[in-house]
């Protein structure tokens, strides 16, 4: 059996000798490993780990950005080859915008109003009530009373102030529940019915006074909760807030 002799020279820095022989792969290093997700994804990481292997956390760190409600999570913030799971909570733009509330430019005409609510009929808390509001609209009975009160004086000051009123069996709000995060429980809003009389012609509008407030208020709780669990099941990772 003929052996063949092979003397290696070796002058090198680093720990490892790689021999290739044959058609071995190419050589190619590590990857760094991203993920982008919804809030809960570096929860969700590490507890998938914690069950095959012993996580180092004094090198891992959590950067939290309470303004924009995310957390990432860096296993190893020192090497390049660390994973990063950044989780974040995803507003569903494209539904607060097609609801169209408190933006004065969305009016609509009884009728258009009617057939917008008819269609999302699955967001009434109440299905009824939206019934209601569509019969109301179908049938819209509105009277405006306009009057003038002009005062006048000796001195040649004057005053003049219009008063209209309008009244009309359009129900004054309803109540909806709407998914403003994705994943995550609907949010209940209490909206107004504005009416606005444009050459005697009703339009409408949808108005809700703490809109922005709950969607605020639930971003904050849900992001505590998350920051929570993480610091009771790994409460050795360094919590950076931005």
């Amino acid at each position: 059996m003929n052996q063949d002799k092979v003397i290696l020279n070796v002058s090198t820095s680093e720990n490892e000798i790689i021999i290739r022989h044959g058609e071995a792969l190419p050589q190619s290093e590590p990857s760094h490993y991203f993920f982008s997700g919804d809030i809960e994804s570096p929860l969700n990481f590490l507890r998938a780990r914690a069950q095959t292997t012993n996580i180092d956390q004094t090198t891992g760190v959590f950067e939290i950005d309470t303004v924009a409600g995310s957390i990432t999570l860096k296993t190893n913030p020192y090497s390049k080859y660390g994973e990063t799971i950044f989780g974040a909570l995803k507003v569903d733009q494209e539904l607060i915008n097609h609801w169209g509330i408190n933006v004065s430019c969305r009016d609509k005409s009884p009728k258009e109003m009617a057939q917008f609510l008819r269609r999302n009929r699955r967001f009434f808390i109440d299905g009824t009530q939206c019934d209601d509001v569509v019969k109301a609209l179908a049938g819209i009975s509105v009277k405006t009373t306009s009057n003038v009160d002009r005062n006048y004086d000796n001195r040649g000051n004057k005053s003049e102030k219009s008063i209209q009123v309008v009244e009309s069996n359009i129900p004054i709000s309803f109540k909806i529940s709407l998914p403003v995060f994705l994943t995550k429980s609907p949010l209940d809003f209490n909206v107004d019915i504005i009416i606005q009389m444009v050459n005697n012609e009703p339009f409408l509008s949808l108005d809700c006074i703490e809109f922005e407030y709950i969607i605020e208020n639930a971003k904050r709780k849900i992001l505590l909760s998350v920051i929570e669990d993480l610091n009771k099941e790994f409460p050795d990772f360094p919590f950076l807030y931005k």
